[in-house]
């Protein structure tokens, strides 16, 4: 398994904006000289990078080599996945919740007031 220099995926929020986008959205980034592209870049955005050929051997051993973190799994050297522990599956679905009800409550914000007194209810 390749390790990544970089902080903690978890701990940075910048990362984790970056991973939702990656969720909804399949992107590269190239580069061009004389217009011939003479690189393809993806970001890899987790710590730790897998094959999948050594994914398919042992899934959980990447992730436990990862200490939990988010795993990229490469196919031909493009991500195909990322591999995530149950826990952190938890805290974005949670997180995506929040974001949800954050609109709700936004979208509420709007409407007509009303002036309650709290010794009525």
């Amino acid at each position: 398994m390749l390790q990544l220099d970089g902080d903690s995926f978890m701990k940075s929020s910048y990362a984790m904006l970056l991973f939702f986008f990656q969720l909804g959205a399949n992107f590269s980034i190239k580069f061009r000289t004389n217009k011939r592209i003479i690189m393809s870049v993806q970001p890899i955005l987790a710590n730790a990078a897998v094959s999948i050929s050594d994914f398919k051997k042992s899934p959980n051993a990447a992730l436990k080599e990862s200490h939990g973190q988010p795993v990229a799994v490469l196919t031909n050297g493009h991500i195909s996945g990322y591999y995530i522990s149950p826990e952190i599956w938890e805290a974005m679905a949670e997180y995506m919740e929040d974001i949800e009800l954050g609109k709700i409550a936004r979208s509420r914000m709007k409407g007509k007031r009303v002036k309650v007194d709290l010794d009525e209810l």
